[in-house]
């Protein structure tokens, strides 16, 4: 994994480099930096995933309506407005989702790549 994917984790979390950086106790410069080299060290990624697994800001209000109410058994809803509301909200949870897997996909890939090279 390079700087720029990490980067972009980083962004699709919900938090800022600022943020992260914060976290890690070094200024965004710094962070930035890091992210610029050639390699990043598993462990300074590691770190970096567990800041945002503590940190990241929970779903918006709608996503987490939208899962909380919504309706499991496959039945049709009475409210067809709160159906298509929790419709686009599942929509765009799934959109987000469907884009950390990508990057985590990408992530082993490269890890395999790293460990078949030793």
């Amino acid at each position: 994994m390079n700087g720029e994917e990490l980067k972009q984790y980083i962004k699709r979390s919900g938090m800022s480099v600022a943020a992260v950086a914060e976290e890690l106790g070094t200024s965004p410069q710094n962070l930035n930096a890091k992210f610029n080299r050639k390699s990043i060290k598993i462990d300074f990624f590691q770190k970096i995933k567990e800041i945002i697994d503590k940190c990241a800001p929970p779903l918006p209000a709608e996503m987490e309506e939208a899962v909380f109410g919504s309706n499991v058994n496959g039945s049709n809803s009475p409210n067809v407005s709160q159906s298509l509301g929790s419709d686009a909200a599942l929509a765009a949870e799934n959109k987000l989702l469907r884009e950390q897997n990508e990057f985590l996909q990408s992530q082993v890939k490269t890890l395999l790549a790293i460990v078949g090279q030793k």
